[in-house]
């Protein structure tokens, strides 16, 4: 059997399908989202994550319908140890990044946290238990991690920085089955934990995720996505909504100030650009113009007080650094050169005439 999330009823409820055939069993029927839902080793009990009580928690129900009892409060990303005894599951940490913790479930009070800041940059997710139990595989800031069941330092696994993610092991502990985006391109790919040496198993023609293994390895189950993401302009005195559309992905929208634009990145030519799309009261006024057209992807745009220019980060070979370019185009300009992450620019309203900017002397040079 597959156990599943699906909104088919219109509701984000599980199900569980029979490889067989036959219809799937719909499991939940609560108005809250039920998702991520994992197997118990004897596959009588599914646990899975709901917001049913408000903020996301754990939960588990029979495989074969019945009451969701809640397990453990304020957790996501569950993961059942093979011996059935232990539960290991993303929490908040004290500064509200998740972190991988592990409780035994016979008492989900005995919460032991199993990383922590030295563990991977920003949240940890998705914990995935070896096929001993002595290890746990978890996703990290863009790579997969490795941290001892039982407490202990944490190491990277993976490298490539292609935000790895939803790790599951092969039965004899060799391999771990992941998927990850490399160069915008979301697919599925194996790691060999003795030296790290990647193997790319799928395409990424559809939007390969989320990998799950039969228990004897012979057959992998994954779910694919073709949707279409486009940016909706809402008029918030009438209501009136119109889309601007493409063929490709449009998102991450800007507003100029005086509302004459919006502007985009969008992978419409193939790679991700910066867009600009004139408004006329409040609706689209002929086609978008291109902004940008460079290697790597522009992503993020933030315009100055003034409406002249945009500033946003651009990805090579994944680092990110700040640039800008005129909304009237022509060439953009680097603003930060620097072995880390530099990205989500945001201006300082104008306070006056010599206090534009946060860092006004650098700005005010490039401009």
């Amino acid at each position: 059997m597959i156990a599943f999330t699906s909104d088919a009823a219109g509701n984000p409820d599980l199900s569980v399908q029979r490889l067989a055939g036959g219809e799937p069993l719909r499991l939940t029927h609560d108005a809250a989202a039920d998702t991520d839902p994992t197997w118990f080793p004897d596959s009588n009990t599914i646990a899975f994550v709901s917001d049913r009580d408000g903020a996301p928690a754990i939960w588990r129900i029979p495989a074969f319908g019945g009451s969701a009892v809640k397990l453990l409060p304020d957790a996501a990303d569950a993961a059942i140890s093979p011996d059935g005894t232990r539960i290991a599951f993303s929490r908040p940490g004290p500064h509200g990044l998740s972190r991988i913790a592990v409780a035994p479930l016979d008492d989900p009070s005995d919460v032991r946290v199993l990383t922590g800041d030295d563990s991977g940059l920003w949240d940890h997710m998705m914990p995935a238990w070896s096929p001993d139990g002595r290890t746990i595989c978890y996703a990290g800031h863009k790579n997969l991690w490795l941290v001892p069941a039982g407490g202990g330092e944490a190491t990277r696994l993976t490298h490539a920085g292609a935000a790895d993610r939803h790790p599951v092991w092969s039965p004899d502990g060799r391999f771990v089955f992941f998927s990850s985006l490399p160069e915008e391109s979301l697919a599925l790919w194996c790691v060999r934990v003795s030296d790290g040496a990647v193997h790319r198993l799928t395409a990424g023609t559809s939007a390969e995720d989320e990998p799950s293994l039969s228990s004897d390895g012979r057959r992998l189950a994954y779910s694919v996505t073709d949707a279409n993401q486009d940016i909706v302009v809402v008029d918030r005195m009438t209501g009136v909504r119109t889309r601007i559309a493409g063929v490709a992905d449009e998102d991450a929208p800007a507003v100029a100030p005086d509302g004459s634009g919006v502007a985009f990145s969008s992978d419409r030519l193939g790679s991700y650009d910066l867009w600009l799309q004139p408004l006329t009261d409040g609706r689209p006024d002929g086609p978008p113009r291109r902004l940008t057209d460079h290697s790597g992807s522009a992503a993020v745009a933030a315009f100055t007080p003034d409406g002249r220019w945009l500033a946003y980060h651009r990805i090579v070979n994944g680092r990110r650094d700040i640039w800008m370019v005129s909304v009237e185009g022509g060439a953009p300009r680097q603003l930060t050169d620097h072995p880390m992450n530099d990205l989500h620019p945001s201006f300082s309203p104008v306070i006056n005439s010599k206090r534009a900017f946060i860092s006004s002397s650098a700005f005010l040079r490039a401009l």
